[in-house]
């Protein structure tokens, strides 16, 4: 099984470990990745046209990239591409994902965008 990580951060990393311990996964891409996305076995960071994937808004490159390596599973960990509709994409090219749906990261972003306007008793902010 190939798996693909979407995420730049530190989770990215952990997760794409945890997939790496797998006896059934063969690789795992993570994209954009960071400095320490190469250092665990069978972690790589994603590239496209010889470049890495610039972002996590990216969603061109990263469901172009998945198509084309042939992953059986795409794991998006940050909300942004999300929102973004990554995961509609992605089942528009048949790609399997473990992620919520769009329209609903749509709805908890306009949320957190309303909270953080909303005042509350610690700091001023619901969030």
């Amino acid at each position: 099984m190939k798996v693909l990580v979407v995420d730049a951060g530190g989770r990215g990393n952990a997760i794409a470990h945890a997939f790496s311990r797998s006896e059934k996964v063969k690789k795992v891409y993570v994209a954009p990745g960071n400095g320490g996305s190469n250092f665990f076995p069978k972690c790589e960071q994603a590239e496209i046209d010889g470049k890495t994937i610039p972002s996590i808004r990216a969603i061109e490159e990263i469901v172009r990239f998945a198509k084309k390596e042939e992953v059986d599973l795409v794991y998006i960990g940050p909300e942004e591409p999300l929102s973004l509709g990554l995961v509609d994409r992605l089942e528009g090219r048949h790609i399997q994902n473990a992620a919520v749906y769009a329209f609903s990261l749509q709805i908890i972003s306009s949320f957190k965008g309303f909270c953080h306007h909303s005042p509350n008793s610690d700091n001023g902010y619901l969030l």
